[in-house]
């Protein structure tokens, strides 16, 4: 039970409740310390007290004021907002019971930022990942904020986030998003206000996900897809109460960055040293993907065990083992010696090759044991160029391919680990869920984190999402739409701005479709082209075949600052920088594209043109272009009667054809229907 006890020390879980006295009034977690709020506008203190609780707000701004909770427990009221004037304020919530203060507040221009876990990679790991050396771009400036909102899934709109305000200071890097940094900076310069960035930002989440009810239910498309809804939730709070029966820990990343879960253990003294009956463990064939099994959408801990008898010419000699990848992470352990890991988030993609000592090898027998933990989208085992093998430095090996025993060992829920009894296996006796509960369930994300922040005042969205609707592009178009929609009717700004970041071209081509990325970039596209006041970020010249987070997020973030001055912030000059595609004609044999700021429009980094064309049958020919100003003329001797182009309408390509300003050209295809 060392196990247990060392997860105890870990978790803290002493628990403590108390009654709240009668006059106790609890605050909305958005309103904290170091809080940016909305200049030239307006602000809402609100939280929760039993009815009939008077609380005091006093903003050192304005007048002091006293509201009463009302009759559904909440108090409120709301200010006018000055201009920034870069000073910092104070505001003073009180009555008799309790005291608050909330300081070092500034005004400035608040934006909200929603998507993908890449939109979360942090500042620290930007710089790691590219071996930036320029450290004056490095998070020093107090007057930078940022928001995390804590993951949260909820079936109905939630009350309130967990979440902290934080300065951009070197001591944060590790829990600002980069992207968002950089979007922050660039809007600093300019403005040279306090800028806030409110970072909603969870991997593998779905756009239909960050949509709010109403707005999806206005599709029939999404009627029988509620009534599941309707049921996962009473499922879900029984799933909750059987979950809160066993350990758990919080997964969310401390302040100073550290993640919770590398440090711990996970029945690493019980499990490696074979002490356990692992023939009433379930058997699995490797390598697998966890999406080829019944745990397709569970995320946690897996151990897998596997005995390998050796042959009597290996005794004592030192050995290698190959597994491939395993996505996320992994623990490894021979004859109950661990020999290797790859413990640390983002290491999905490294190969696991362990040197196994001589000293394990003199037992004649070979008990491995490997943890793997999953902790979002897919999982599992990609395997090992030549197999998953133990092999001699002669090349003599032996496959280790085939049937393992496996058991969870501990789930991911919501922002907690659930740990189980591992001999008793006691997540068999989980009540079932209908459907998933993540990221790509319908209104989830939404209600869980966007629901309790819409009375905050925001300038705009910048919207970061696209790749889990790789399954329905055509789908895709249209939840943009009802998702924009959704924001602006939920923050009461009918012309709230979106930057959104088109999609970069990593290699999609393992997802079956070998145009899928280029499909979901259209549909960002054609979405921006129709919906008013939103704008697209073009990064079709800085993918990287087959990464898919390689993404420079330093220009990720400029480009959509950039964007966002020139659209919400009239930085005309600024608009002239990015490249728009107006519209189409045909002229004889000629396809001709005309362009918005296509002035000197070149071919960057390659001679080779990506342009293709097509007739009537469809069928498309490599093109030759002729660039003119604000027009591309697009030609193939294959066609005589040219119908559609297309231009960078792949997964293994990066676009070649930037403006003056160095901004690309986003992909594109005119057919009527590209899904």
């Amino acid at each position: 039970m060392k196990n247990i006890v060392l997860l105890i020390a870990i978790c803290s879980l002493a628990l403590t409740s108390c009654k709240k006295k009668d006059g106790y009034f609890e605050l909305s977690s958005i309103i904290n310390d170091n809080m940016v709020i909305q200049q030239n506008s307006t602000i809402r203190f609100w939280g929760k007290a039993n009815p009939g609780v008077a609380v005091n707000v006093a903003p050192t701004w304005a007048e002091k004021r006293t509201v009463v909770a009302g009759s559904d427990s909440i108090w409120s009221t709301e200010y006018a907002t000055p201009a920034a004037d870069n000073q910092r304020h104070e505001v003073h919530i009180y009555n008799k019971i309790r005291r608050l203060m909330v300081g070092n507040v500034v005004f400035g221009e608040v934006w909200l930022a929603v998507g993908q876990g890449n939109l979360g990679l942090t500042l620290k790991k930007d710089f790691a990942d590219h071996h930036y050396t320029d450290t004056t771009l490095v998070a020093n400036d107090p007057f930078l904020r940022f928001y995390n909102i804590d993951t949260n899934f909820s079936s109905y709109p939630a009350k309130n986030t967990r979440g902290m305000w934080v300065e951009a200071l070197r001591d944060n890097e590790a829990v600002i998003s980069a992207t968002e940094y950089y979007f922050a900076r660039q809007l600093r310069d300019s403005l040279q206000v306090p800028i806030g960035i409110i970072n909603a930002a969870i991997s593998g989440t779905a756009c239909e996900s960050w949509t709010s009810r109403d707005l999806l239910l206005a599709d029939t498309t999404w009627g029988e897809a509620f009534m599941d809804v309707d049921k996962l939730t009473r499922e879900y709070n029984g799933y909750e109460q059987w979950l809160s029966k066993f350990l758990s820990i919080s997964i969310i990343r401390l302040p100073n960055g550290r993640d919770p879960v590398e440090s711990i253990s996970v029945c690493d003294e019980i499990v490696p040293q074979f002490e356990i009956n692992y023939n009433a463990w379930d058997i699995v064939d490797l390598p697998t993907m966890f999406e080829n099994t019944e745990y397709e959408t569970f995320d946690g801990v897996w151990w897998f065990v596997k005995r390998v008898n050796l042959p009597s010419s290996w005794i004592g000699k030192e050995a290698k083992i190959y597994l491939g990848k395993i996505d996320d992470r992994d623990k490894t352990f021979v004859n109950g010696q661990e020999i290797g890991s790859h413990n640390k988030s983002g290491e999905y993609d490294v190969d696991r090759v362990y040197t196994i000592p001589s000293s394990l090898t003199r037992q004649g027998v070979l008990n491995i044991a490997i943890r793997v933990t999953d902790s979002q989208n897919e999982g599992g085992f990609y395997g090992a160029d030549g197999g998953m093998r133990v092999e001699l430095d002669n090349g003599e090996s032996i496959s280790i391919e085939g049937q393992w025993r496996f058991r969870v060992a501990a789930q991911y829920f919501c922002d907690r680990l659930y740990f189980f009894d591992i001999k008793k296996n006691s997540y068999a006796q989980h009540p079932l869920l209908s459907m998933p509960y993540n990221g790509t369930t319908p209104t989830v994300s939404y209600n869980g984190m966007i629901a309790p922040i819409t009375s905050y005042k925001i300038s705009g969205l910048m919207y970061n999402q696209a790749e889990t609707n790789f399954s329905n592009p055509r789908l895709f178009e249209s939840l943009i739409h009802r998702m924009v929609a959704s924001f602006r009717t939920s923050f009461r700004n009918p012309k709230l701005p979106v930057v959104m970041v088109q999609l970069a071209p990593p290699d999609f081509s393992d997802w079956r479709d070998p145009r899928l990325g280029a499909k979901l970039r259209e549909a960002q596209r054609r979405a921006c082209d129709n919906i008013e006041d939103a704008y697209l970020v073009s990064l079709m010249d800085i993918g990287k075949i087959g990464e898919k987070t390689s993404v420079p997020k330093r220009i990720v973030g400029k480009r959509a600052g950039l964007m966002a001055l020139a659209s919400q912030y009239h930085y005309d000059s600024l608009k002239s920088r990015f490249l728009n595609i107006l519209g189409y004609s045909i002229n004889n044999n000629l396809f001709i594209v005309n362009l918005e700021n296509g002035e000197n429009i070149v071919n960057a980094n390659s001679k080779r043109s990506m342009f293709e064309v097509a007739g009537n049958d469809s069928v498309y020919y490599p093109a030759t272009i002729i660039a003119k100003e604000n027009s591309i003329s697009i030609f193939s001797h294959m066609v005589s009667h040219p119908k559609m182009a297309r231009y960078a309408f792949s997964d293994t390509v990066i676009g070649n054809m930037c403006n003056s300003f160095g901004m690309p050209l986003p992909s594109f295809c005119t057919e009527k229907d590209p899904y």
